[in-house]
């Protein structure tokens, strides 16, 4: 179990994120193995991005704050229940999108040109995102 994913997962807790809702990435193996291991009740597994979007949104009205991941080719399903649902209501809940086909860096190739435009997509709306750091 890599120290790093408890690492994550215990900052994530100590800021009040206590439910991690999202789709299976290979980029985030070791997050998804650390909680299906260690803490099962905090990780739900959903079948597309705009369902983990929606039940963010149904915990947060709730008073539980969610934790959405994802693999950046997902963003497409996620975007109309972003917009549409969490925007309007201004539902705060962090997404966690990983980067496939980041320009510069070694993938397949069905994700180079959504690489290429996941920045921009993020842009085009007033919704806050960074890049974290390997």
């Amino acid at each position: 179990m890599p120290r790093s994913a408890e690492s994550f997962v215990s900052t994530l807790k100590a800021q009040g994120y206590s439910q991690f809702v999202g789709v299976p990435c290979s980029y985030l193996t070791p997050l998804i193995d650390y909680l299906i291991d260690r803490q099962p009740a905090s990780y739900i597994p959903v079948n597309n991005e705009g369902e983990a979007v929606a039940y963010a949104v149904g915990t947060e009205i709730a008073g539980v704050n969610s934790v959405v991941f994802m693999q950046n080719s997902g963003l497409g399903n996620a975007w109309n229940p972003l917009v549409s649902l969490a925007y309007p209501l201004r539902s705060p809940f962090l997404i966690l999108c990983t980067w496939r086909g980041r320009p510069g860096e070694p993938d397949e190739p069905q994700h180079e040109l959504m690489g290429q435009i996941t920045l921009p997509i993020f842009s085009s709306t007033p919704i806050p995102a960074r890049v974290l750091g390997d």
